[in-house]
């Protein structure tokens, strides 16, 4: 398969909202660039009980004498009652859960380390995110997972933004992955190839009325990614075979 680059072309079907590659050309923003057929692999407070007492007890009243007759007597003391009151205090509840970027907490672990296969896993999300806000009509699928350098993927962002305004969908995925290899890798960036066929699917109204349909095609994202907190696309290139 021999790659070739588009002068700033995009693709097809982002002309008519569909995710269509472009033509048999790699697209890299006004730059000319053959890609090789072969690429390389490469995150209690405990409650105390306090317990209070209180009694309280009678005296006997002092025996009634007689100046008659001695007798004695004795009344018994009222029994003593004892009164118990036990307060119990609730042990309040606490999180001590630290807070996660949004962002990073929608990328799958896979696809989170600063590594050759975490840049490949990354590539292949991106990929299915696509098919995510084209399927759902939801552009905040795409949100924070590239740079705004990458001009494809603000045209795909634009394109989900308009079908969610028109209420439009794809009647399915329509980006199938065969494979995501990295080409280069070094600490902070990759080069990631994801291989990848895109099947006709029906671009459906809020009625389920037929507006239109991608085409079925093979070929290739080069999907260019830098690493700051994550990962993200800073260039996406198409190639058709």
């Amino acid at each position: 398969m021999r790659l070739r680059q588009d002068r700033g072309t995009l693709p097809a079907a982002l002309r008519a909202v569909a995710l269509r590659p472009p033509s048999v050309q790699v697209h890299d923003q006004g730059k000319v660039m053959s890609v090789s057929r072969r690429m390389t692999m490469a995150c209690a407070v405990a409650a105390t009980a306090a317990v209070a007492l209180s009694a309280c007890s009678g005296s006997p009243p002092e025996a009634a004498t007689s100046s008659q007759q001695p007798s004695s007597s004795s009344t018994a003391p009222p029994p003593t009652t004892s009164t118990s009151i036990t307060t119990t205090t609730a042990a309040p509840t606490t999180s001590s859960a630290a807070t996660v970027d949004p962002v990073i907490a929608r990328i799958p672990k896979a696809a989170r380390p600063k590594t050759m296969q975490g840049a490949e896993a990354f590539a292949s999300f991106y990929v299915e995110q696509l098919n995510r806000a084209f399927t759902t009509a939801a552009p905040e699928e795409l949100t924070g997972l590239f740079s705004t350098s990458c001009a494809n993927c603000e045209t795909y962002f634009q394109t989900a933004q308009k079908f969610e305004r028109n209420r439009w969908r794809h009647s399915s995925a329509s980006l199938k992955i065969a494979s995501a290899t990295a080409s280069k890798f070094s600490t902070n960036s990759a080069i990631v190839n994801v291989f990848l066929t895109q099947r006709g699917v029906k671009i459906l109204d809020s009625q389920d009325r037929v507006v239109d349909t991608t085409s079925d095609a093979e070929g290739a994202f080069i999907i260019s990614l830098a690493f700051r907190e994550h990962w993200e696309v800073q260039r996406l290139q198409t190639a058709k075979k």
